[in-house]
């Protein structure tokens, strides 16, 4: 129930933020959109954009696994080293998949 939560909240920012009647009407600029995938074990990282006076959210979570649940698949959006990073996790040794992608926007 909460991941479906978390995908409606994040489906509904992104559909704010793009349908706007024009660029100059909204308070924000729209800096892009970003996607990680992985398959199989292991971690792929995007660095989406500097951290200062910008956001970054969900926009899309999407999983995938063959091991009947017992796997662990998961995506991130974080600020490292300045810069928000999009994370897609999939556990190592598990046969599934993870796709993730962001929204990013800055201040005016």
């Amino acid at each position: 129930m909460k991941v479906k939560l978390i995908i409606f909240k994040a489906l509904l920012l992104s559909s704010l933020a793009l349908n706007t009647p024009s660029a100059s009407a909204r308070p924000f600029d729209f800096l892009g959109y970003f996607q990680a995938n992985r398959v199989f074990g292991g971690s792929d990282y995007t660095i989406m954009t500097n951290a200062n006076s910008s956001y970054c959210f969900l926009s899309i979570v999407g999983m995938d696994g063959n091991g009947g649940g017992q796997e662990l698949t998961a995506c991130a959006v974080y600020v490292s080293n300045g810069f928000w990073w999009l994370q897609a996790y999939v556990q190592e040794g598990a046969n599934s998949q993870a796709l993730c992608r962001a929204y990013c926007i800055s201040d005016r």
